[in-house]
């Protein structure tokens, strides 16, 4: 049992050596003014990181909204935010439906709410900036890249001339956890190894 609690402690640190992207499912997703079905976002999350290509069975209930007046939502990463690095967003997209339009306000924020203050600062626009006429239903990559979140809340704030593409199925972010987040994963498991002996 001490040389399995030992391969698994390396397993974790050999995963993070190796730089592997894990799905990052955020805490909670939600309405920061006005209502739109963002927490559709997140309650489909596949095992792994998609690559692109057709989607088999499509799951998710799926999000989207066009607007002519300020919305905004939030997605928590929970208060844990600085553990994590994003390098990828997917989208899980239907074959038939409206584009993005426009350019929101995407910041990184101490609050759910869509007032830019404080200790706000800017953040990747994930979402938005693409257009793609699909044959079928599948996984499309919206952004890359390498952020670490700066606080809790990513903001998306719309003025009233942007819209939301209403083909998304679901969202996934991909990242590689902090180096002491897998360490403590290996030597976690080792220790509940340890005391089931």
């Amino acid at each position: 049992m001490k040389h399995i609690s030992v391969i698994l402690t390396l397993i974790a640190v050999t995963a993070l050596s190796a730089g592997a992207s894990v799905v990052i499912t955020p805490e909670g997703a939600g309405s920061a003014n006005g209502y739109q079905n963002v927490a559709g976002m997140f309650d489909a999350q596949p095992a792994a990181v998609p690559t692109a290509g057709a989607l088999e069975d499509p799951t998710g209930s799926g999000f989207g909204f066009y607007t002519t007046a300020p919305r905004a939502v939030y997605v928590d990463f929970g208060a844990d935010y600085g553990s994590v690095t994003i390098e990828q967003v997917w989208l899980a997209l239907k074959q038939w439906g409206t584009n993005p339009s426009g350019a929101p306000q995407c910041f990184w924020s101490t609050e759910p709410d869509e007032l830019f203050d404080g200790s706000d600062v800017a953040a990747p626009d994930f979402f938005f900036g693409w257009e793609e006429n699909t044959g079928a239903t599948q996984w499309l990559q919206t952004w890359s890249g390498s952020v670490t979140p700066q606080h809790q809340y990513y903001i998306i704030a719309f003025d009233g001339t942007q819209g939301w593409t209403n083909r998304s199925l679901e969202a996934v972010f991909g990242g590689v956890p902090e180096p002491g987040t897998l360490c403590l994963l290996g030597l976690g498991v080792a220790g509940l190894l340890r005391r089931r002996r």
